[in-house]
């Protein structure tokens, strides 16, 4: 898989805090689950997909910061955003990503 394994190693030490993940292939590089749903997952390179819900995402591509995931072109799925270049993201911005994905998940 050719994701960025320094930023999958961030990912999972902000991710412990929640309580046990997985792993799985997904996207051509790796999915993080949480009890069976999706919080986020590294792309090839340094794209990380969050799983925000359609609210969450819409606020997040408001922000600038993000943008539609379309895992197929032209098709966007639902609730999901890209945040590019996530590898150069300073760990508090990474971190607060990571647990508004989380906390959508949680519900």
């Amino acid at each position: 898989m050719a994701f960025d394994q320094v930023l999958a190693e961030r990912i999972r030490e902000v991710l412990s805090d929640i309580g046990p993940t997985r792993e799985i292939k997904m996207f051509g590089g790796l999915g993080v689950m949480y009890r069976g749903h999706m919080i986020c997952g590294l792309m090839r390179h340094d794209g990380l997909i969050l799983r925000l819900g359609p609210e969450g995402t819409a606020a997040a591509i408001a922000s600038g910061q993000a943008r539609t995931f379309e895992p197929m072109k032209g098709k966007a799925a639902t609730g999901m955003a890209v945040i590019d270049d996530a590898a150069a993201m300073d760990d508090e911005p990474l971190r607060d990503w990571l647990m508004q994905a989380a906390a959508f998940v949680q519900t």
